[in-house]
């Protein structure tokens, strides 16, 4: 399919919630809040604060269409590549206990069958390969998925051996930051080598039960699947993410109580008996100065006002999440979502206000319903593609064939946003007064869609 076809911060002066230097009001969080779930740019989302003064959650939105129930703190998300700062704990803890070396090429510690590429005569590191910095992609070129919604459920363990076997590292191990989903997958299988445990076991034994995490998993049992906020893209749900070849990469669910028990412990709020270990994770690995960031043992360093703050983000195909502290303000702060739609720009504002801005929103004007109902219909582009219109929950909905549905903001007369394309679609009347055409700008080319159906 061809590619092409394919502002609002409230702010009030009561209720002012003061962290070090991150200044913001309750009302500003809140209605921020309101508005990503009202513009269905996020169905739901859950908030969480900690700091020597006790946890906060702020919660908006529903688990579903159709589901009333409102989201809360133990309400379940998939965190996606936010489980890399638990796979980096774990090989910091092996590392701590003389089990594993950073310095040590990651073959050892991997099944006889995993072959890694060397350039030259060098090899891969278990310290490059935490790091990204092995050479290898983000994700194998031999995968094939059966399903966009779920692309890595049928790669197996057999796939990778023998992409790996075959692919060729351009430079060596070390010269070059890349994130690579393989490299933490990798992580994940030497995990359970050495400890002869699941990687889903060890995050329970060595992490979950000492914090008492009992929501952080792969595998949901019966009442965890009925606490799941089910994963959207726009309006169209979404299935969880199965990733056998990859666990340590992403596989991990969890909530906010558990995530704000996370970071109390990194902070030293939660009292934990591996607390050292946790601060080595913290340690920075590479810098670059051209954007003031680092890299941590599974963790994101930025230098926020002159103090370190160090995060981690997750987007999966329907969730979206953030965890993130500051040791200055002694403040840990989690975003979790339920859809795919980055909140990590929110996280960042909610530990440093002063250097982070909230998302500005194109403003919106009010249409009646009977107003509305002169939209929906099919709308068909000159090769055939098709673009369907129609009412979802009192607003405005579009799906382009073969992807996700979206919630339009209206903008304007007879003109709508849409928040995933970025542009807007306006409608055009005929001389009787009929909705017949709608006109949008893909790139620099206007497209003009002819209505079919009603």
């Amino acid at each position: 399919m061809n590619s092409k076809y394919l502002a609002l911060i409230l702010v009030l002066a009561t209720a002012v919630v003061a962290f070090g230097d991150s200044h913001f009001s309750e009302e500003t969080v809140k209605a921020h809040m309101k508005e990503l779930s009202e513009r269905g740019l996020n169905r739901a989302i859950v908030v969480g604060i900690i700091n020597p003064e006790g946890k906060r959650y702020f919660y908006e939105g529903t688990f579903r269409e159709g589901d009333t129930r409102k989201v809360n703190a133990r309400t379940i998300f998939e965190i996606s590549s936010l489980t890399q700062v638990f796979t980096g704990l774990l090989a910091a803890q092996l590392i701590d206990k003389g089990e594993f070396d950073w310095d040590t090429p990651a073959a050892q510690y991997l099944p006889e069958d995993i072959k890694l590429p060397k350039f030259e005569e060098n090899e891969i590191t278990l310290g490059h390969l935490l790091e990204h910095t092995s050479g290898l992609p983000k994700l194998p070129a031999n995968l094939q998925p059966a399903s966009r919604l779920n692309p890595l459920a049928d790669y197996t363990r057999e796939a990778l051996v023998e992409f790996l076997g075959g692919f060729e590292l351009k430079e060596a191990a070390g010269k070059s930051f890349k994130i690579s989903r393989i490299g933490y997958g990798l992580v994940g299988s030497a995990l359970e080598q050495q400890t002869g445990e699941t990687f889903e076991a060890l995050v329970k034994s060595r992490i979950g039960d000492p914090l008492d995490m009992e929501n952080t998993t792969i595998e949901l049992n019966e009442v965890q699947r009925y606490n799941l906020a089910r994963g959207h893209q726009g309006q169209t749900q979404s299935p969880l993410w199965d990733m056998p070849a990859f666990a340590g990469s992403g596989a991990l669910r969890s909530d906010a109580r558990d995530m704000l028990q996370f970071l109390g412990a990194n902070l030293g709020l939660i009292e934990s008996s591996f607390l050292p270990v946790l601060k080595k994770t913290h340690e920075t690995r590479l810098r670059s100065e051209k954007n003031n960031m680092a890299v941590a043992t599974g963790w994101v360093v930025l230098n926020s006002n002159d103090s370190p703050l160090l995060y981690r983000s997750g987007l999966s195909g329907g969730h979206s999440s953030f965890a993130g502290f500051r040791k200055d303000t002694n403040t840990g702060v989690v975003v979790l979502s339920n859809s795919a739609s980055s909140v990590e720009y929110f996280g960042l504002y909610l530990l440093d206000s002063e250097k982070f801005k909230l998302k500005e929103f194109v403003p919106m004007i009010e249409v009646s319903d009977a107003d509305l109902r002169q939209y929906p219909g099919v709308f068909q582009l000159p090769n055939g593609f098709r673009i369907l219109f129609y009412m979802q929950e009192g607003h405005l909905t579009v799906q382009f064939e073969q992807s996700a549905r979206y919630r339009l903001q209206p903008v304007a007369e007879d003109t709508f946003y849409h928040p995933k394309l970025k542009t807007n679609l306006i409608f055009q009347k005929n001389p009787k007064g009929f909705i017949d055409k709608v006109n949008f700008k893909q790139g620099e080319e206007e497209l003009t869609a002819v209505r079919i159906r009603i």
